[in-house]
């Protein structure tokens, strides 16, 4: 009997530590799989980020270059009117000036004519 009782407590506690290593491994297998999970996660968040920086910074780079084209336009055509309306007033000036002449030729003459 001691014999069977000794047995059965070696039976015992060889099966209480495969039991408890079995469990221990699943354990282990469970945390290393959310560790894992996290890691991942971790990964793809830093990912979506980095694509979130790199197509805001594509965004503000396109309307930089959209404002300034825009700029450029902006500014050309300032240009050309501002130089449409100085040679309008140089051409009525011009026209104006014609006119003086042709009045003072005409004084000129009705005077030269009046003399006689």
């Amino acid at each position: 009997i001691r014999r069977y009782v000794k047995f059965m407590k070696s039976y015992f506690m060889q099966w209480k530590t495969q039991r408890n290593k079995k469990h221990r491994s699943e354990r282990r297998k469970v945390i290393l799989q959310m560790e894992v999970e996290q890691l991942t996660i971790q990964e793809e968040t830093i990912q979506v980020k980095n694509y979130q920086q790199a197509e805001s910074y594509r965004v503000q780079s396109q309307v930089k270059k959209k404002n300034s084209k825009l700029l450029k336009r902006f500014f050309l055509r300032q240009m050309s009117l501002a130089l449409a309306r100085w040679s309008q007033a140089m051409h009525d000036q011009q026209v104006k000036e014609k006119k003086a002449q042709a009045i003072l030729e005409r004084m000129r003459e009705s005077q030269v004519r009046s003399c006689f």
